[in-house]
């Protein structure tokens, strides 16, 4: 489980159940704010992509991307672009041939990525550099 708190404070906030580490990585990854994690989350046998706001006043919610085995989750942004990165299992899998590990990426327009974490987008949440790249 992933909780977050701030130093000083009592109590820490659960904001994602059932995060799966790796032996590479802590199975989630900051909002280069500090306003939202995208984690990886067990769900039964499978593993989910989620993101959810650091103070857990939102359930996570599943990016949806269908992808098998998930870890490592990394997120940048960078002239108005979320990218995040992770590795999942190659799913074209042939019989007989080793299970490759693919690095797969997705981008978000800077401005949509907080709506799925369910924050709305602030100027102040965009670097100078992602105005010009972010307006619709």
């Amino acid at each position: 489980d992933l909780f977050v708190g701030r130093l000083g404070q009592m109590k820490a906030q659960l904001v994602i159940q059932d995060v799966r580490k790796s032996e590479h990585g802590p199975g989630y990854a900051w909002d280069p704010d500090g306003r939202f994690l995208i984690a990886v989350q067990r769900r039964g046998d499978e593993t989910d992509l989620v993101i959810a706001p650091v103070d857990g006043s939102r359930a996570p919610t599943s990016l949806g991307f269908g992808t098998k085995d998930n870890a490592d989750p990394a997120l940048l942004r960078h002239k108005g672009i979320f990218r995040m990165a992770w590795v999942a299992k190659d799913s074209r899998r042939v019989r007989g041939k080793p299970n490759h590990r693919i690095v797969w990426t997705a981008d978000w327009n800077a401005l949509e990525l907080p709506k799925l974490a369910g924050i709305e987008p602030t100027p102040e949440g965009l670097q100078e550099s992602d105005t010009d790249a972010a307006a619709p």
